[in-house]
This record gives C-alpha cells, structure tokens and sequence, in this order.
C-alpha cells in the first residue's frame, strides 16, 4: 500500500468516527494520516488533515492538543494549501479564542471574526452564512438575545454549502428564542434541528432543545421524557462541550421532578450526574459556568425540598416558586445549613461570572446570580435565617 493510500485509508476511518461523534478516536487518526502526510511531502494535503485533526480534539475538548495543532498551522501556512482550509484554520482560532480560552478578550475575538468576514468575501461568499453566524454567537456571549436572534436567523436562511449547519443554527436560534419568552419561535425552530451530514449532531441538538421547552414550560413529565431522549442521543458522543452544557439541563430536569424526593440525598440522580460532569475542564470559564449552575440549581432545590417548597424550574424560572410557611417545612433543622450551602454556591459561581461578564463587558451572569440570592433569601426570610 502506497502512502497516499495509506493516508486516504486513515481519513475515512476517522471521518466515520468524526461522523459517529467519536472525537477523540477522529483525532488520532486524523494525526497518523496527517503525520504521514508531512512525511511524504504533501505539506498541502497535511495542512487540511491538520485542520480536521485541530477540529476533533477541540470538540473532545483537549484544549492542549487542539491548541497545539492549531498553533503550528497558523504558524506555517504552505503556500499551496487550500485557501478555504486556511480559512478553517482562523476558524477553528475563532472558535477557541470564544470557548475554550481561560481569558477570552472580546476585542481579539471581534478582531478575528472581522478577519474571517474579510477572507468570506475574498473567497467569493460575500454572503456566507459564517458572517452572521459569528456575530449571533458574539452577541449571545454577551446576552443580547434578540439581535444574537435575529443574526442566527440570517445565518440559518442562507446556509451556504461551506458555511455552519443548517441544525445547529437552528438549535442556537432556539435557544435564544427561549431567553426571549418566545416559546413557539422556539418549537418551530426546533422542526428545522435536522442534518444528513451529522445526523449524531443533529439528534443531540434536537434533544437538547425538548429538554429546555420541557423546563421552560415547567413540566416536569415532559422533562422526563426528554431526558430519556438526551441520554439516547449522547450514547457513545466524545464531546464534553455537549456534556457540560447538558449536564445543566439535566440536573435541572431531574431536581424538577418530585419522584424522586430530596434532591440532596445519596441516592438523589441529579447528584450522580453531578458527579459524572468533565470536572478536568472547570479550569475553562465557559466549562465552569455551566458546573456553577449546576450546583447552584441542585442546592436550591435541596433547600426548596426542606422548605417544603415544590420544586420549579431555575434556568428559565418562568413560574416562580410559592413560598409556603415555617410549618410546612420538611427538614426544619436542615434548613440553616441548606440555606449556607445554597448561598455559598452563589459566592463559588461569582467570579467565573466576573471574568465571562467583564470579558465580553455585560452583566447578565451576575444577574443571574443575583437572582438565585433573592430565591434563597426568600425561603431564608421565612425561616428567619
């Protein structure tokens, strides 16, 4: 076997895994054919496979790795290579600068994304769907919800043949509706969740949106059955960005529902899914907003539960909860320490929220926490804690 065949060999063995949502397994194999590739002199072919290899380990969310691949692409760009894979490559840094950067600066990001449009038009796709796209993600990053909406709406009508997928728009398109209280803009969006290139991506993303119109309506029975349809689409997916962002979701699903009792005991699931979260990647701030969350839900949910209080939805919080009096409570002796707990995760979650707020110069993460502090201090003040 040549090494040109050889390397064809390796590329679509790690394109099915790539396809299969098997990241890491994609990278390596990505790695040996782009390594062999280097070797035999196809600095053009290697710079694409590069690209690709970059691609998987940023989705398993090896930063290092990732990082380390993209930085010598940048680095050395063979003269021959494909201009749209050098496009890719600025991408792939677009990418990691907004997610998996410790310190991300909106000034390089926009810097970047102005880069990109750039290149889009010097490619000959004035047009591209990449264009709006980024600015919908800029924008969300920095909770302006309605003209992240309305970007992702641009980005999704014009689905060019290189641009982002058509799904995944739609599911960040829905997301965003649902911070805006449009729930049906978000049901319609969720139709259009669908890909033939990654129909993995696509069931995940599709599941993840039930799961949110299952907690923004507060219905805990069709919460539960859209987990069940989570936990389906992510069997066998390497992503922890999937992982962490669900994680939330989940743990909210599961504290929503009264079957399962006190949300604080041992045997409680949303405690072991706390446990299974990518913890390696709490050094990331958008990894590590999503664990602060996470705990900040659970615990108000266990104070909620010894309050007496029935359980409600905290990420969209479209019904608040009903405060009931110091007789009702379940656990009285529990509740200082609940209250404590529950306020201590408020404290833990502040300064990731700091960093991401000042980084993209908004606020409405601390808002966010500010309002769990009045959640607890509500419950607190009927107890007189």
């Amino acid at each position: 076997m040549t090494p040109d065949d050889q390397i064809s060999e390796l590329e679509e063995q790690a394109y099915a895994a790539d396809r299969r949502e098997q990241q890491r397994q994609a990278a390596f194999l990505y790695e040996q054919a782009r390594r062999l590739a280097i070797d035999d002199g196809q600095a053009a072919r290697a710079f694409s496979i590069g690209v690709r290899t970059a691609e998987c380990w940023s989705n398993a969310a090896d930063h290092r790795r990732a990082l380390t691949v993209l930085l010598e692409l940048l680095y050395d760009i063979p003269g021959t290579a494909d201009p749209w894979d050098v496009y890719q490559a600025k991408y792939l840094n677009f990418w990691y600068q907004l997610y998996d950067k410790e310190n991300p600066d909106l000034d390089e990001l926009t810097a970047c994304a102005e880069e990109l449009d750039g290149l889009c038009t010097a490619l000959g796709q004035p047009d591209s769907g990449d264009i709006p796209y980024r600015a919908a993600e800029l924008l969300h990053e920095q909770g302006r919800w309605a003209e992240a909406l309305t970007q992702f709406e641009i980005a999704w009508s014009r689905q060019p043949a290189r641009g982002p997928d058509s799904g995944f728009v739609a599911s960040k398109a829905a997301a965003a509706a649902l911070r805006l209280a449009r729930r049906a803009d978000a049901q319609r969006w969720l139709t259009h969740i669908t890909s033939d290139d990654r129909p993995d991506d696509a069931r995940i993303r599709a599941a993840y949106v039930r799961l949110a119109i299952a907690l923004y309506d507060n219905n805990a029975p069709a919460a539960r059955a859209a987990l069940l349809g989570v936990d389906d689409a992510m069997q066998g997916v390497e992503r922890p960005h999937y992982s962490a962002q669900l994680t939330r979701m989940v743990v909210a699903a599961l504290v929503l529902d009264e079957t399962f009792g006190d949300p604080l005991a041992l045997s409680h699931p949303a405690g072991q899914r706390l446990a299974e979260f990518p913890e390696s990647q709490l050094s990331i701030p958008w990894f590590a907003s999503f664990w602060h969350s996470c705990t900040m839900i659970h615990q108000i949910a266990g104070l909620r539960y010894a309050a007496g209080v029935k359980p409600v939805d905290d990420i969209f919080y479209r019904k608040p909860h009903k405060l009931r009096p110091r007789s009702a409570a379940w656990f009285h002796e529990d509740l200082p320490g609940r209250v404590t707990a529950a306020r201590r995760a408020c404290d833990d979650a502040t300064p990731v929220a700091v960093l991401l707020d000042n980084s993209f110069r908004c606020s409405y993460r601390q808002q966010e926490i500010n309002a769990m502090r009045g959640r607890i201090d509500e419950i607190a003040a009927v107890h007189n804690i």
